[in-house]
Formats: structure tokens, C-alpha cells, sequence
């Protein structure tokens, strides 16, 4: 997704978002990583293209809830 955002200006929010998710994720860090996604959901708003807002935040809610559904399966 940030690779796909290089297009865009204004965009720095929703990077910086999914940067630090990602770092929590590589971190094991859960609630942490939730947090970052979404917030990224809510800058969601600064991609111009309504194609890409659309797919991003349909793979966000998945990231979410695979992560949901990770934590009580533990």
C-alpha cells in the first residue's frame, strides 16, 4: 500500500500510519499496530483516487480482523 501512494501528494499522514503499523506488526506489538491501522483508516481521506481509498480501507478492515481474529484464537 505505501508503495502504491508514492503518486500522491499529501499523503504523508496515511504513510506514516501504515509505516508504524508495520513496524508493530514486525515487532509483535497488537495493540499497538491496531492503533496505527486505524488511524490510517481515518487519513483514508487524503487519497485523491476513490479506487485506491476503497481497496485500502477493504484491506484494512481484513489486517484488522485477522489480527482480531488471531488474538481469540489464543
Amino acid at each position: 500500500m505505501i508503495a502504491a501512494l508514492e503518486r500522491f501528494s499529501n499523503v504523508d499522514l496515511l504513510k506514516e500510519h501504515l509505516q508504524s503499523a508495520r513496524q508493530y506488526l514486525l515487532g509483535a506489538m497488537p495493540e499497538e499496530y491496531l492503533l496505527s491501522l486505524g488511524w490510517a483508516r481515518q487519513a483514508l481521506d487524503t487519497v485523491p483516487d476513490s479506487d485506491i481509498q476503497s481497496r485500502f480501507d477493504k484491506t484494512i478492515a481484513e489486517l484488522v480482523a485477522d489480527v482480531s481474529g488471531a488474538s481469540r484464537a489464543s
